[in-house]
């Protein structure tokens, strides 16, 4: 726009009804608001001089707002100086209220019910109690979820495999072993996990963190599957057992290797000499006798063995100990061969003796220790 003498002058843009000022505003019912007057029409206006002063008035009266129907679309917007609708500029959006204040860590919720929930973790409290079997929970939503694994409903199916599950994140964490996406890295190492929960496991190798404590001997561990498994050393406690003969053990990875007794799956392979095995663990001591490493070493007199049963049987020449005793005649055997032995020469009766086997606190009995 211009200026002369301090008095506006309007630039006009030609429409299909006429012509509009530039600077109209435009409503959102596509009427147009005029906020300058037009001149009166040429009629009135042809025997003056066409000066300036002539086409613009010097002092217009005050402008008045007035409407007419245009082809302005019904949307609000602006015409800019090229003459071209713009839309209005957006409101930026505020961010949400949060009006209710957790008293105990300052945490805000946007609802009531928020609050109410989350003060739970701080109470302890437990309202939604399973009918089946009684146990607690401190939202209804997490009740029903668990009220699943009574039913056996599963409403949430991978479309991939058609796998389903009873939680729609455990469906999420499920999808992402088809895409391989993993999208929670480790800031120290890089490494991407698919779950937040493996992530966190895994933050423990760096920080050295140990939360799982053992109640009857104090050892700590970094995973609380880990202490779950050591426990079962003080309660004896033996919950996987084998279908085909009925032998039970503490760990799962142990009835799953003992059942390669009973297929003869060896999936193990040394590529050194193609010599299989059906333990990861008995593949990687035999490899030790290609590469001639002996990482287990004797603490009095610094002898070195690839296997760790190999070293335990060495430490029996130092401390003295005899582990296999004989139940008929009581002597003591270093070694389990030597007791078959005795038992077979010396007690060649129907019902063999039974040794008594006592080995350290530390030590369980894996297959491997089975032929000690």
């Amino acid at each position: 726009m211009a200026q002369v003498d301090g008095n506006y002058v309007p630039e006009f843009q030609r429409s299909e009804d006429g012509e509009i000022p530039r600077g109209t505003i435009f409503s959102g019912d596509g009427m147009v608001n005029e906020e300058v007057a037009f001149l009166p029409n040429a009629a009135a206006t042809e025997n003056a001089p066409r000066t300036l002063q002539n086409i613009c008035r010097v002092n217009p009266p005050p402008l008045r707002r007035r409407r007419r129907r245009t082809n302005a679309p019904a949307m609000g917007g602006y015409i800019n100086v090229l003459g071209i609708l713009e839309a209005p500029p957006s409101t930026p959006r505020r961010a949400p209220e949060k009006p209710f204040h957790c008293t105990d860590c300052g945490k805000s919720f946007s609802q009531s019910s928020n609050l109410i929930e989350h003060q739970r973790i701080h109470t302890g409290e437990r309202p939604f109690t399973c009918s089946e079997c009684e146990k607690s929970f401190s939202r209804s939503s997490t009740l029903v979820e668990h009220q699943r694994t009574h039913t056996g409903e599963k409403p949430y199916t991978c479309l991939e495999c058609g796998r389903g599950f009873s939680r729609s994140s455990t469906l999420v964490e499920h999808q992402r072993t088809h895409t391989g996406e993993t999208p929670f890295p480790c800031r120290e190492c890089g490494k991407a996990f698919s779950r937040t929960s493996n992530l966190m496991k895994h933050l423990r190798t760096h920080s050295g963190e140990k939360p799982y404590t053992c109640a009857l001997c104090g050892k700590c561990f970094s995973l609380s599957s880990n202490l779950l498994k050591h426990e079962r050393t003080h309660s004896g406690e033996k919950p996987f057992p084998c279908s085909l003969c009925g032998k039970r053990f503490k760990k799962k990875t142990h009835l799953v290797s003992h059942h390669r007794v009973h297929t003869g799956e060896r999936p193990y392979r040394c590529e050194e000499c193609g010599k299989c095995f059906s333990q990861s663990s008995i593949l990687i001591e035999h490899q030790r006798i290609h590469t001639g490493e002996k990482p287990y070493k004797c603490a009095d007199c610094g002898k070195g063995f690839c296997v760790s049963s190999n070293l335990i049987k060495h430490q029996r020449i130092h401390t003295g100990e005899k582990p296999y005793t004989c139940s008929v005649c009581g002597k003591a055997f270093r070694y389990k061969p030597q007791f078959t032995r005795h038992q077979k020469q010396v007690h060649p009766v129907e019902e063999e003796p039974v040794a008594t086997l006592a080995l350290h606190p530390w030590a369980e009995t894996p297959p491997l220790l089975q032929n000690i």
